[in-house]
């Protein structure tokens, strides 16, 4: 198998393991308990949570550890924890009476609270070894095949790898929930077998996962090279408050920060085929399972599409991604701005339509994200691109956690308008960022040469 070929089906494995374990687990715990949402509501709160504390200082640690050695532990600790987990699941469906409105023992509660610190554990790890594999060694092996062969195009092959590694994972996003929709459809009995599932897949694919990432390493030579601490990286500085402080002061100096926080202002929305709000607010509006069903892997196609329109977006800005990303922006801003005034008049067709443009808006969205890829792997030095990406992640988490704050105090379904338009800042916010890093950074990034698509703004 060649080394591109190991780099695909190991982000595969991983990948599907990763998505059939997110959505199974709310799906497990309503499962178990039928009469209440709160298991999977703090299970929510605390994995965004983890994650926005956890990440910069993960992130950090990333950058000055042997790569091989990072990906060893995400794949078997990310595979362990979702075992584990499944099997915490197990013993808690065998001490939950599922017809009782009051489930809670001191036993379950116990069992409960193992879960959310196994499952926590392997989510945040997880993210941390797809930071390493995403943005470290596509752009690694990047410059190591440019350097044995100087006919080969660097931004060409970029865009290439990065295409395929979304691709891989709109792919899972796409499939897995089918595979476990089917698999837990047919009562409580069901819990067992779907349990048996993500546990057995997480165990038959954890070796194969690192052997196949090994075999990456071992190609290529850049990977390994052990990265060199950074002067901060004393033993008594290294506590985790001092880093996490260090992480964010990094990452707001950092020449890339008005871009990735405008690839944040992302995250601050509802307006999305898989947000819980907006597929609450269109059941309320009567819109059926099968519609939202559709809708959701119709956006799932888009997104496939649109790294397949990528690289050729890319190619005809003449291999400029920043010019490309922007006009991807564009568009995307305008499918939420046309959903925003939409919602503003209260129109009989302003379900469907919200949901059409959303499904649309993915084509571009997913643009977006790979052009935010490239720019970390292009401008931020791979010393410190690890955690970039994890302190740009957490924040993401942070604007996710305040639109959840503002969906609980907007929470009838007349108030959803709120909501959206509440989203349009927060795009017109990541287009305004964009904008200005465009126009005012990237010159100085440049050398103070033309910066890339700033004709957009002259």
């Amino acid at each position: 198998m060649s080394p591109f070929w190991q780099l695909y089906v190991s982000h595969a494995l991983s990948t599907i393991g990763d998505r059939i374990w997110q959505f199974a687990v709310p799906l497990m715990l309503v499962d178990i308990f039928p009469f209440t949402l709160l298991p999977t509501a703090i299970f929510v709160f605390f994995t965004g949570l983890s994650k926005a504390v956890l990440l910069p200082f993960l992130g950090r640690l990333v950058d000055s550890t042997d790569r091989l050695r990072v990906a060893k532990i995400g794949s078997f600790v990310q595979n362990g924890g979702i075992a584990i987990s499944m099997m915490l699941l197990y013993a808690l469906d065998m001490m939950t009476d599922s017809h009782s409105e009051q489930p809670w023992t001191f036993g379950s509660g116990l069992v409960f609270g193992m879960f959310l610190l196994v499952g926590v554990t392997g989510d945040v790890i997880s993210s941390v070894a797809t930071i390493n594999v995403e943005k470290n060694w596509v752009m690694i092996i990047v410059e190591d095949l440019c350097e044995s062969d100087p006919t080969v195009n660097p931004v060409e092959l970029q865009t290439h790898l990065n295409s395929v590694m979304r691709r891989v994972d709109l792919t899972a996003k796409m499939g897995s929930p089918l595979v476990i929709g089917l698999l837990l459809t047919g009562g409580r009995g069901t819990v067992v077998r779907g349990l048996f599932a993500v546990g057995g897949w997480s165990v038959l694919t954890a070796w194969p996962v690192f052997a196949l990432w090994r075999g990456v390493y071992e190609t290529y030579p850049g990977l390994r090279v052990k990265p060199i601490p950074t002067i901060d990286d004393s033993p008594r500085r290294n506590n985790m408050l001092a880093v996490l402080w260090r992480s964010w002061e990094m990452y707001y100096h950092d020449p890339v920060f008005l871009a990735s926080l405008s690839f944040c202002f992302l995250h601050f929305t509802v307006l999305s085929d898989h947000h819980p709000l907006t597929t609450a607010f269109l059941a309320e509006e009567n819109m059926s399972p099968l519609s939202l069903g559709i809708a959701r892997a119709a956006g799932s196609i888009g997104g496939i599409m649109a790294t397949l329109m990528w690289p050729m977006v890319v190619k005809s800005c003449n291999d400029d991604s920043v010019r490309a990303g922007c006009l991807a922006l564009w568009a995307f801003w305008s499918c939420i701005a046309l959903i925003a005034i939409e919602f503003a008049f209260h129109t009989s067709i302003e379900t469907v339509f919200m949901l059409t443009m959303i499904v649309l808006s993915r084509l571009f969205l997913w643009q977006v994200d790979l052009f935010n890829v490239a720019t970390i792997q292009q401008f931020v030095p791979q010393s410190r691109r690890s955690e970039v990406t994890a302190t740009q992640a957490a924040t993401c988490q942070l604007l996710e956690m305040l639109m959840g704050v503002f969906g609980m105090l907007l929470s009838r379904p007349s108030d959803f308008k709120f909501l959206v338009w509440l989203s349009g800042g927060g795009i017109s916010a990541s287009l305004g960022l964009l904008l200005l890093w465009q126009r005012l950074v990237l010159p100085r990034m440049l050398g103070r040469r033309t910066g890339a698509g700033l004709g957009l703004l002259l």
